[in-house]
Parts: C-alpha cells; sequence; structure tokens
C-alpha cells in the first residue's frame, strides 16, 4: 500500500466468488481512511496465468495452448519457432455497470523458464472514474465493478485459449460458479 495505491493480492486462485469476498473484506478495513485523504481515481483487475510445456520442447505447438485468429494474438505468432512476446492493450468508454474508461492490456509471453517452455498471459483491467469517488460510491459500485471486470478477462482468456485448454482450466466453472 502506498498513498498512490492500495493493492491485494491472491497467489493461489481458487474461484472468483471467494476471491472477491476475501478482498473486499480487506477494503472495507483499509480503504475508507484512505479515502477521506485520497479519493479514488481508478480500480483494477490483474491476472497472470501460467501454462508450463513439461514435455520435449521439441514437440510444443502453440495451437495446443492459444486460439489461432484471437483478436489479442498477432497471426504470426503461430509460426514463431523460437521465444516470443505480444503486447495488446486498448481504452474504451463504458456506460456500465457505472461510468468509465477502461484500460485492458494483455499480455503473452513464451519464456524459456530453466529449460522447461512457459507460456505466461497476464491480463489487466483497469477502470478511471472522472469525477474521483469516495469511499461511499466506491463501496456501493465495488460490488458491481469487479464481477464485470473479472467476466471481460474470462472472455479475453476464451479468445486466447483454445477450447480444449479452457476446458482443462475450467475457464466457464461448472454451474454457479465463476
Amino acid at each position: 500500500m502506498s498513498k498512490e495505491r492500495c493493492v491485494g493480492q491472491i497467489n493461489d486462485y481458487t474461484r472468483w466468488k471467494n476471491v472477491w469476498g476475501e478482498v473486499h473484506d480487506w477494503f472495507e478495513i483499509i480503504i475508507p481512511d484512505l479515502v477521506a485523504a485520497h479519493p479514488v481515481k481508478a480500480v483494477g483487475l490483474q491476472y497472470t496465468d501460467v501454462f508450463h510445456w513439461r514435455a520435449d520442447k521439441k514437440t510444443f505447438d502453440v495451437r495446443k495452448v492459444l486460439r489461432e485468429g484471437s483478436p489479442y494474438l498477432p497471426a504470426n505468432a503461430f509460426n514463431v519457432e523460437s521465444l516470443w512476446h505480444s503486447n495488446h492493450g486498448f481504452l474504451t468508454t463504458r456506460e456500465t455497470p457505472s461510468k468509465h474508461r477502461l484500460l485492458e492490456n494483455i499480455n503473452v509471453n513464451l519464456l524459456d523458464e530453466l529449460g522447461q517452455l512457459s507460456l505466461v498471459i497476464s491480463t489487466m483491467h483497469r477502470a478511471e472514474f472522472d469525477p474521483v469517488w469516495d469511499w461511499k460510491d466506491v463501496n456501493a459500485a465495488l460490488n458491481l465493478l469487479m464481477p464485470d471486470l473479472h467476466e471481460r478477462n474470462k472472455l479475453i482468456l476464451a479468445s486466447v485459449l483454445n477450447d480444449e485448454t479452457g476446458k482443462k482450466i475450467n475457464l466457464h466453472g461448472k454451474v454457479g460458479e465463476s
């Protein structure tokens, strides 16, 4: 925590309902006093998903994990025979669930970590507000905005990962889970 930001971090993701409930409880304790001195200008949600290729590197084909034709990946990434990085970001103005400008960023890296290939997908969703919010406004909106950002993340991941990978990680959860 600093005067510029308050970050809640979960390293062992379970399911959204559990994680958001825990993080919101933290915010309810910490943020009201901070917001009195520093109004909220933005809130964000960030994920890092890592896929390790444990088989021989020579057998790796990125199509086994990622969706060819994804709007968030360059087409040539599917033909690169070495390590690569892709960074895609964009801004949109949204009216729901509350008016905000949304920055979304999708970073995909194919890395060699200690002789093992790893595909790392980092997604970030940052909602900026004008005018800035006080805690009463933030607390009322977070329970609508954060699940919305989570759903946006799942939609982006569904566009980046192929269907088989989405099923393996239970991207869409069971009925009632997300």
